[in-house]
């Protein structure tokens, strides 16, 4: 499982247009360890996702 120094897992938050790729890139990443947190398609949603997970 992918962590950080304080054992909790590392947190994706997946940016791409192409639906599909960005399913399968997520699950891959969710199979290595990884806690995916979102996945959104512009530069708009990336900063409204990213501040409201860090809150």
């Amino acid at each position: 499982m992918a962590q950080n120094t304080i054992n909790t897992p590392t947190t994706i938050l997946v940016v791409e247009d192409e639906l599909i790729s960005a399913e399968n890139l997520a699950i891959n990443l969710r199979k290595l360890g990884y806690e995916v947190i979102g996945i959104v398609d512009s530069g708009e949603e990336v900063i409204q996702t990213a501040t409201k997970k860090t809150l």
